[in-house]
């Protein structure tokens, strides 16, 4: 299993990166290849998770650790493929997802692909898994992500945000300044 790659990016496609790990490109599908995570050049970190098929083989690769969770908690839900729960990713942080599963939110779970039974099976399956490990709910950290998004940052940029606030800030206001900082810094 390969479950983590770092490495420069080679190319950036609609849905995926190509990350040169040793002068070895690998195709990895990420949830938003047009953030400025992934630009051409820069150097990027990814958990990945290998998906294999008779006739396949794809790299899916997440920014965040707590991320590749998700995706691989969504992987044991039946009628749930990779590329089905990177779609839920893409609608959601992982924050937002143990949320919705949290308040048993049907709505919020349903997208293109994912209808009402699908996301009651989410929120059936998932209510107890996700809850347990503490990483993936990061506290006090609601209303920044709130914050972030009212200013049109992705969920994906408000999750690297997030993660790189420094444990001393404790002030949702001044979450938001450092997190607006990190977010421009990586612009």
């Amino acid at each position: 299993m390969i479950s983590y790659l770092s490495g420069s990016i080679l190319a950036v496609n609609d849905k995926t990166i190509t990350l040169n790990v040793h002068d070895v490109g690998y195709e990895i599908r990420v949830v938003d290849p047009h953030h400025s995570l992934y630009k051409e050049g820069n150097r990027a970190a990814l958990f990945t998770y290998l998906h294999v098929r008779e006739d396949v083989l794809e790299l899916y690769g997440f920014a965040q650790k707590q991320e590749r969770e998700i995706f691989l908690h969504l992987l044991r839900v039946s009628g749930i493929g990779p590329k089905m729960a990177l779609s839920i990713l893409e609608r959601a942080s992982a924050e937002e997802i143990v949320k919705a599963v949290a308040r048993q939110d049907v709505t919020f779970l349903t997208i293109k692909g994912v209808g009402k039974k699908t996301a009651e099976k989410i929120i059936h399956e998932l209510k107890e898994k996700i809850g347990l490990p503490e990483t993936m709910t990061p506290t006090n950290y609601s209303d920044v992500a709130d914050a972030l998004r009212s200013l049109g940052y992705t969920s994906a940029q408000i999750a690297h945000a997030l993660s790189n606030l420094p444990k001393g800030v404790t002030s949702p206001e001044d979450q938001v300044r450092v997190a607006l900082k990190l977010l421009n810094s990586i612009s």
